[in-house]
């Protein structure tokens, strides 16, 4: 589904749990494309900031954090009624009302809906904001290493007479953060972080573009996962994922749940098979193959 369809949709869903369209507003690599900067995108991906107040149930964390809505709920029927039929990834992130005043906001129309997304100066101070979360334990450094990469396409996006302010800003985060970009993981290694105590057996299942479910239990493995994975969670018995880490989707995802899962596990879908036996150690945030 196209942007012009899929951004009424957005402000619909949103509308309809009470959030107006003064109350949230487009970040990331869309929002950049709407300020004019040609980036590469991340498929059919849109994150949306919301002022927190107004979202209508609890969250623990803000700013730096997706939010699912929680499990049973009629908002959760709708976001996956979202996700199933638009095709698109819907990344919520709640702000605190200090940090969402403080967003200089654009306006423009799509489909008809009216959309405001953030100014680009203000997309990379975010960026770096998320940076400076991603780099620790709590959302994993294979994320912080993603969203600089991000931002290295946004430099080189940018005309240095028509963007040199943009220009500025990124060298600027890119060499503050210089040592996560260039850091390179224990490449066999098993071991991550740990979501659940402990452990869990079962076979492998690698992940694929089409995943919608396991016919029987698996311990899935992926590089990442997107929000999409929680219509298809029957039959998931464990979760292996190589990005991710306290507070990431991935672990939200799993706590929500109650699916044992270890995160930012370095080279997972090169180290393991479909059909592998494996044992996920969540005392220890180790995963084992047994012969």
């Amino acid at each position: 589904m196209d942007e012009e369809k899929v951004f009424p949709k957005i402000a619909g869903l949103l509308h309809s749990w009470g959030i107006e369209a003064n109350d949230w507003f487009v970040v990331g690599k869309l929002a950049r494309r709407l300020a004019g900067f040609t980036v590469p995108e991340r498929g059919l991906h849109v994150n949306v900031a919301i002022n927190v107040k107004k979202l209508p149930w609890r969250v623990e964390h803000v700013n730096y954090v997706e939010a699912i809505p929680p499990k049973g709920s009629e908002y959760l029927k709708q976001y996956l009624k979202f996700i199933t039929e638009t095709g698109w990834e819907l990344d919520l992130k709640p702000m605190d009302k200090k940090l969402y005043e403080s967003v200089s906001k654009e306006v423009t129309a799509i489909g008809g809906a009216t959309i405001q997304y953030a100014h680009i100066l203000d997309n990379i101070r975010i960026n770096e904001l998320s940076v400076s979360h991603h780099s620790m334990k709590q959302l994993g450094p294979t994320k912080a290493r993603r969203l600089l990469l991000g931002l290295q396409n946004l430099r080189n996006a940018a005309d240095p007479e028509d963007a040199p302010e943009v220009i500025k800003a990124c060298d600027a985060v890119l060499k503050k953060y210089a040592s996560v970009l260039d850091a390179q993981p224990d490449a066999d290694a098993l071991e991550g972080t740990p979501i659940g105590r402990g452990s869990v057996t079962g076979k492998v299942l690698l992940m694929t573009d089409d995943f919608q479910g396991a016919e029987s239990p698996v311990i899935l493995v992926a590089k990442e996962f997107s929000t999409k994975l929680v219509a298809y969670l029957h039959n998931v018995v464990g979760i292996i994922s190589e990005s991710g880490g306290l507070l990431s989707h991935q672990a939200i995802i799993a706590r929500e749940w109650h699916i044992p899962a270890v995160l930012n596990v370095h080279g997972a879908t090169r180290l393991l098979e479909n059909g592998d036996e494996v044992v996920l150690d969540l005392a220890l945030g180790r995963v084992t193959k047994l012969d």
